[in-house]
């Protein structure tokens, strides 16, 4: 299993052999996508990226990368924006731990308990860095509007009861950016779903 997808500003690539049961799956990713990086004449800088104790990095994009055991991939966005990424296989999500990350209105309102994981986890990813809030649970998901072949739109946002926005906390400026934030749920694989969230 493998494949490219284009979606807007959003340049996504999955295989089988980066995922988490195949072995040495993450430095596999990585080299590939250094290949990526080099046919996209994008500068880098190939030991960082292959750190995997690194995000990581290259001049004028943003990169997010994700594992299941089935699949990983990447996604990547221009640099003026914050990209999050999550694959997943539906069947391993477990609606009792997607419950205990989220509050009754997003279970009740999402289109499956797997659709929720993954938006809640790109979404995390998304606010990587000081905007990323302690708790995935703060993640706040809602306003699901289906789309085209099984994809589902998403709006974001971060519980306020459990995150400072105060003047001078730093996350003010944080809570203007999720009026911009915009997530999408889609099928890759016929057991192989992903989301990926961006703000420009």
């Amino acid at each position: 299993m493998s494949g490219q997808a284009k979606d807007g500003g959003v340049d996504i690539c999955w295989n089988s052999a980066w995922g988490s049961s195949a072995p040495e799956y993450r430095t596999q990713l990585r080299r590939a996508l250094c290949e990526k990086l080099i046919s996209m004449g994008v500068q880098f800088d190939r030991e960082q990226v292959m750190d995997l104790s690194k995000w990581p990095l290259a001049e004028g994009i943003n990169i997010s990368l994700s594992h299941c055991p089935e699949a990983g991939g990447w996604a990547i966005t221009d640099w003026h924006q914050s990209v999050g990424f999550d694959l997943e296989v539906p069947k391993r999500v477990k609606a009792e731990v997607v419950a205990r990350v989220s509050n009754p209105s997003e279970v009740s309102s999402a289109p499956s308990a797997a659709a929720l994981w993954v938006a809640k986890e790109a979404s995390f990813k998304a606010l990587r860095g000081p905007r990323q809030p302690l708790l995935i649970s703060q993640v706040q998901i809602s306003n699901w509007k289906a789309g085209r072949d099984g994809e589902f739109d998403f709006d974001v946002s971060i519980d306020d009861r459990a995150t400072d926005f105060s003047e001078g906390s730093g996350m003010a400026e944080v809570r203007a950016s999720f009026e911009k934030l915009n997530g999408r749920v889609f099928q890759l694989e016929p057991e192989l779903l992903a989301a990926y969230v961006y703000w420009a």
